[in-house]
């Protein structure tokens, strides 16, 4: 199956984005299988190897594999890939909250470590953990919107050390070193990661409205009168109908007021006929 340029594109920037810290992490495997001789650097690896192991090699799969559980183009032709990779992703994600967790709580630091870091770094974890928690919510109740939001949010805390390669070029280039600007750079990777997470799904939900549109068309009946009050469930069933992705179902909960004209024909340009007022606030559930 021949993925369009676009999705080529996006995988091949998450794998560029992903490059520095999953070769860093290879290095730091072939270091530990090594025999590595001990040092300032690299003792509290080498005295306790498996916690940085799990992260290193979950963090590889899921930042890898992750890449491709975002395509449209997949989850529609193959959506068994889909399932069986994101049953694998699921603990791959959890392992590696908790193993980062883990060395944050056990390891000693750098010199350049701080207090703010600290807290920092647990927020993130505990963050990961909650966004990836919540996604799995989210699909055992068939809400598969939801569910691709919180794991779109996890994926970006989790690739975040890619992010982080970057902002902390200036601290290398101007050899900068202090408590301050490390936790900015690390703080600014993660920043960066969530912002662009929540841009990409407020630009996703904007354009799935053109789908409600598109479903109301294409399913309903010419309706004599002048004013339907079209709530949720009928968005969704009239999405299910038209036979939409599944992820389309609205567990956004779009409220949609519709003015059809009186008795319309649907002739022409049936666009032209309808009018609808599509509010992007969150219905409450079971408004």
């Amino acid at each position: 199956m021949g993925l369009p340029a676009r999705e080529v594109g996006t995988v091949m920037f998450l794998y560029a984005l992903s490059a520095i810290p999953v070769l860093a992490g290879m290095l730091r495997l072939e270091e530990l299988g090594g025999g590595a001789e001990i040092s300032s650097e690299n003792a509290r690896f080498v005295l306790a190897p498996l916690p940085v192991s799990v992260h290193i090699v979950s963090s590889t799969i899921y930042c890898l594999l992750g890449a491709f559980q975002f395509l449209p183009s997949v989850r529609k032709a193959i959506p068994r890939w889909h399932r069986c990779s994101g049953l694998l992703l699921i603990p791959c994600g959890l392992l590696a909250a908790v193993s980062g967790l883990w060395m944050t709580q056990f390891y000693q630091g750098s010199e350049f470590n701080s207090t703010a870091l600290y807290l920092l770094r647990w927020a993130v974890g505990m963050g990961m953990i909650y966004a990836i928690l919540r996604g799995v919510r989210a699909l055992l109740r068939r809400e598969f919107a939801d569910h691709g939001a919180w794991m779109i949010r996890a994926y970006a805390l989790g690739i975040a050390a890619g992010t982080q390669a970057f902002t902390g070029l200036p601290l290398l280039i101007l050899e900068l070193g202090s408590e301050a600007s490390v936790f900015l750079h690390m703080a600014a990777g993660w920043v960066i990661n969530l912002l662009f997470a929540e841009w990409y799904l407020r630009n996703r939900d904007s354009v799935s409205s053109v789908s409600v549109v598109q479903s109301l068309i294409d399913c309903y009946e010419p309706i004599s009168g002048t004013v339907q009050m079209l709530g949720v469930d009928v968005c969704y069933h009239s999405k299910r109908r038209a036979g939409l992705d599944s992820e389309a179902t609205v567990s956004q909960r779009w409220r949609i007021v519709a003015w059809f004209t009186a008795a319309c024909p649907w002739g022409g340009d049936r666009t032209s006929q309808i009018i609808l007022l599509l509010s992007a606030n969150a219905c409450p559930p079971g408004a």
